[in-house]
């Protein structure tokens, strides 16, 4: 039988420090799913019994997982919140009946991107697995998750591709309760350079201050050519006109065309 392995054992003496776990005990994590993911996933709801019973420790650097569905099109997404570093990142819903199996995968992928080295994510997973489902996710989570949720719904209405999603999941600012870039801390646990985000925030400013001031040079002419591709090279379009709304004006300002 399987059983969890706890973060520390107790001696007679009172004094509690990490021994050797005994023979016969692994580490578990466990996926908590939002009720209508829960539900989705026919997991059971939990016992009412006045007191919840003590969560399965785990042997990773992560900790356990918030997951929610989120209805996109054209597929639907489940967002993955970390409960110790609250970092995220989007996989597919559907196959619903795989999604246990699938989450290890797509998890490594998620952390090959963030530039965790492949070793130290390999080694996450590892010591993740087994992953088990479960219900209740915790308070300090649940403001992330839903606020991640929003983000995810905007971004794929504009036509992201899941990869570009996740990135711009990674870019993810959180101001409590304490401010900092989760994908910071999760570089720093991970062994990975923790400054790659700061760098990738400041790449993001030169592409649009270089983007801003092209089109600024062409104001007045009569084609006037915003070149998205230099502010945004993999994200779509629209978004361009979402953050640039003075040029889009200014460009369409009578007797010019916009190409």
């Amino acid at each position: 039988a399987r059983r969890a392995v706890p973060d520390a054992f107790e001696p007679s003496d009172g004094e509690s420090r990490a021994v050797a776990p005994p023979p016969g005990f692994i580490p578990v994590t466990t996926l908590r799913l939002n009720p209508a993911l829960a539900k989705a996933c026919h997991v059971p709801d939990a016992p009412r019994t006045g007191t919840a019973p003590p969560a399965p420790p785990c042997g990773n650097a992560l900790g356990d997982w918030a997951l929610a569905l989120v209805h996109t099109r054209p597929q639907k997404l489940v967002i993955a919140v970390s409960s110790r570093t609250h970092w995220a990142f989007c996989l597919p819903y559907a196959p619903m009946p795989t999604l246990q199996s699938r989450f290890g995968p797509a998890l490594l992928q998620a952390l090959l991107s963030l530039g965790v080295p492949p070793d130290r994510a390999r080694a996450e997973i590892d010591h993740s697995e087994p992953w088990i489902l479960g219900r209740g996710i915790d308070r300090s989570t649940v403001g992330h998750l839903t606020q991640y949720r929003h983000s995810v719904t905007w971004a794929a209405g504009e036509g992201l591709s899941l990869g570009a999603i996740n990135a711009r999941l990674a870019d993810h600012l959180v101001l409590r309760p304490r401010e900092g870039y989760p994908a910071e801390e999760v570089l720093r646990l991970l062994g990975g350079n923790p400054a790659l985000v700061a760098q990738r925030q400041n790449d993001k400013s030169d592409q649009w201050r270089k983007a801003y001031d092209h089109a600024q040079a062409q104001i007045g002419r009569e084609e006037v050519h915003i070149p998205v591709a230099l502010a945004l090279p993999d994200q779509p379009r629209l978004e361009a006109a979402h953050q640039a709304p003075p040029l889009r004006e200014a460009a369409q300002a009578p007797g010019r065309q916009v190409r």
